[in-house]
This record gives structure tokens, C-alpha cells and sequence, in this order.
């Protein structure tokens, strides 16, 4: 195996150990030891992540404007950070209402936010928005495609180790 074959599977086995939720008992309860929850850093990861996207994809990109892209990540990063919590917002079969649904999620759930799920759902929400409202805004195409894709597997990447190294919980 060359050596760049073992980066590309260190780096699969990086991202699949960060965001595949731990294997849990049965018929426990899940609280969070730490005083901190993933709610708790949600703003400061919002802030890191449109700094990171907005980065990567004007400077890699070589994009001349700055407030187009700016507000096409902001949009994007807003339609993939609130679709989770709109699906669990959503009132359940247990008779729930959405607000209680959202509290427990919060509280009690082991709900860190970023996961593979996350993953997926941010690269289908984030990468068309972002690839087709600025796609005129750059010549390599293909190249772009491959930033954008690239800062947010990034970006969950850290979301991801920044819930799991701050925020503690157990069963």
C-alpha cells in the first residue's frame, strides 16, 4: 500500500470514528456530566465556520468579491444549521409538542450535533446553494466544486471533535 493510500485511509478512518455516535446500552438514561452542552457552543462554531467556508472559498477560489460570497455561505450554513433542529422540532408519535420535543432534545438527548448524518445533510444543502449562486463567480469549476465539499467536511470535522472534547455525557 503507497503512502498516499494510507493518508486517504487514515483520513476515512479519522472522519468515521469523529462522526459515528457511540454504541449505547439499552434502557439507560443520557445526561451530560459537563456543564457545557452542544447548544452551549453553537454560536462560537457557527462564527469558526463561516470563517473557515468564507476563507477557503474566496481565497482557494480566487473570488475578487467578498460580500456575495459571504452572504451566499451565511444563507447556506443557515438552511443546514437549522434543518436539524426543525426535524426534531416537529411534534412526534409519543404526542409531544415540537417545543417539548426541541427540550428534551437539548437536555436530554445525546444530541451532539454533528455526525454523519450532519455530514450528509450539510454537503446536500450547503454544496448546491453555494456551488449555484456563485459558480459564475469563479473559472475552475470543477475546482470550486471540490472546495466547497472539502470546507465543509472540514468544518463538521471540527464542529464534530469541539462537542466531543467539550461537551461530556454519558448513560
Amino acid at each position: 500500500m503507497g503512502c498516499g493510500m494510507k493518508r486517504k485511509l487514515f483520513l476515512v478512518s479519522f472522519i468515521i470514528l469523529m462522526l459515528v455516535p457511540s454504541i449505547v446500552s439499552a434502557n439507560s438514561s443520557w445526561h451530560w456530566i459537563s456543564s457545557t452542552r452542544p447548544i452551549d457552543i453553537l454560536p462560537f462554531v457557527i462564527l469558526v465556520t463561516l470563517l473557515i467556508e468564507t476563507l477557503m472559498i474566496i481565497k482557494l477560489n480566487k473570488i475578487n468579491s467578498i460580500v456575495k460570497p459571504i452572504v451566499v455561505i451565511i444563507i447556506a450554513n443557515l438552511m443546514s444549521f437549522v434543518m436539524p433542529f426543525l426535524v426534531y422540532f416537529l411534534p412526534n408519535e409519543l404526542g409531544m409538542s415540537g417545543y417539548e420535543n426541541f427540550l428534551k432534545m437539548i437536555n436530554h438527548w445525546p444530541t451532539y450535533i454533528a455526525g454523519i448524518g450532519y455530514l450528509f445533510m450539510t454537503l446536500v444543502i450547503e454544496v448546491p446553494i453555494v456551488y449555484n449562486l456563485l459558480k459564475k463567480e469563479c473559472d475552475n469549476k470543477k475546482m470550486f466544486l471540490k472546495v466547497i465539499i472539502a470546507a465543509n467536511i472540514l468544518t463538521t470535522l471540527l464542529t464534530a471533535l469541539a462537542e466531543r472534547v467539550i461537551c461530556v455525557g454519558q448513560w
